[in-house]
């Protein structure tokens, strides 16, 4: 086992929208109990500062912008099951979150398909001028054809999306560096309130984007987001190197974790930038209870709430094949999937211990949607803090992102129960160093 390196960063990872990434979460008495509900800020206000209480980095949203309707052709399986749907915009959440946390980083998910770079500076401007600095942007280009059918936009072949997105970030950085720091003066004697020598207009005119103009916002406390990308596929990590400070995936192993941390390493050396220059965070489902039975008791209620109907929504509308159209009973090897949904359905049976002759196309599309492929971590507060440290060794990585079973209890829960532990064993923040979003990704240092 690898020696402890820095300290471990903590995000929770959700959506404004009644399930998050298990799929019966949202019938859960425990899911937003008595007094909350999903769609007004009072729950998220609360799991705010009860993140924050527990010195986590950030509360990072992921978003979707339209109805999966891959499974039979229809809206009903996804809307009747709340799978993913509805959906709210959360960057409109992020101020009310931040008008009730000092610390606590807020991202949120903004597609380069659908918003300008113009539009994009402004709006992520302003929310990193409301939150103190506390903004970071998870940058994604949006595969879903129900997204695009919806816009009326044509969907980009998957390389061209990120070709695309290689120019919007190049847009961005013109538009971000179209103010320099200081040229804000707010000289009421002079009556000068912008320096306009320290304003460079921006003249871009490219294959995707045509730009005249300046940023219309002045810059903000950290300049621009902290920069977050998720893509796992070539183009997708090549983007990420040479853009992002901080990345997010899905593996089912520390050692499927090591592999990536050390790609992505050598692919942000390529890009010119040092190896470290991104930071590698993989998704969990943490489930504490007192006892390992305890947890699994809860974690077994929770899934059980989940009819197959949604699972297959689920899974139809993420990957755009129509699962209804297979033999349930089939074993997953003779179904004609394309190679890198059969690598997801062999991640699906690492994480339940079977063997390939074991698992069904049901019993797969069921393991799917039970954690939206999150790695299941369950057990004691002990345990759950040892198997955390083990694989945050191991993976070499920098951290997890969180997706709750049921919200807002089970971080509480973790809060109180795993924190200190984690803190205990010197591998996680007692408090933070620094007030904005880059600070606490950079703290190296225990604090308090």
């Amino acid at each position: 086992m690898a020696q402890p390196r820095g300290l471990m960063h903590l995000m929770t990872f959700t959506l404004f929208c009644p399930n998050q990434h298990s799929f019966g979460e949202w019938r859960y008495p425990q899911t937003t109990p008595k007094g909350f509900e999903w769609s007004k800020p009072a729950v998220w206000q609360h799991m705010a500062r009860e993140l924050e209480r527990g010195k986590f980095d950030a509360m990072f949203f992921a978003d979707h912008l339209a109805a999966f309707n891959a499974y039979k052709g229809d809206w009903q399986p996804t809307l009747e099951n709340a799978v993913m749907a509805p959906v709210h915009d959360p960057l409109v959440l992020l101020p009310m979150l931040a008008a009730v946390t000092d610390r606590l980083g807020l991202c949120g998910t903004l597609s380069t398909t659908y918003y300008h770079p113009y539009m994009a500076v402004r709006k992520m401007a302003t929310l990193d001028h409301l939150t103190g600095g506390r903004f970071g942007w998870n940058i994604v280009t949006s595969f879903g054809l129900n997204e695009a059918r919806a816009f009326g936009i044509p969907l980009r072949p998957h390389d061209e999306r990120y070709v695309a997105a290689d120019e919007y970030m190049e847009l961005m950085t013109k538009l971000w560096a179209s103010w320099e720091p200081d040229a804000v003066l707010h000289d009421r004697e002079a009556g000068r309130y912008i320096d306009t020598d320290k304003i460079h207009p921006v003249e871009h005119e490219g294959t995707y984007y045509n730009c005249s103009g300046i940023a219309f916002a002045e810059p903000s406390p950290q300049g621009r987001p902290v920069l977050f990308q998720a893509g796992q596929s070539p183009a997708g990590r090549d983007f990420c190197a040479k853009w992002a400070e901080a990345c997010f995936a899905i593996l089912a192993t520390a050692g499927q974790m090591r592999e990536f941390t050390d790609d992505m390493r050598s692919r942000t050396e390529r890009a010119g930038r040092p190896g470290d220059a991104v930071k590698c965070m993989f998704g969990i489902q943490p489930v504490v209870g007192r006892t390992e039975s305890e947890a699994r008791e809860k974690q077994q209620a929770v899934y059980d709430l989940m009819g197959m109907d949604a699972a297959m929504a689920a899974i139809s509308g993420q990957t755009g094949i129509d699962f209804s159209k297979f033999d349930p009973d089939a074993s997953v090897h003779d179904v004609p999937l394309p190679p890198g949904l059969q690598g997801v359905f062999e991640t699906l049976r690492r994480y339940a211990g079977e063997t390939s002759q074991d698992m069904t196309v049901a019993q797969a599309v069921q393991r799917y949607a039970e954690s939206n492929m999150m790695l299941p971590v369950v057990g004691s507060p002990r345990q759950v803090a040892d198997e955390l440290i083990a694989l945050w060794e191991e993976s070499s990585g920098a951290g997890f992102l969180m997706t709750p079973l049921y919200y807002p209890g089970i971080f509480t829960d973790f809060v109180d129960l795993v924190v200190p532990l984690l803190q205990k064993a010197k591998v996680f923040r007692h408090d933070y160093t620094g007030t904005m979003l880059r600070d606490h990704l950079a703290q190296t240092e225990l604090g308090g």
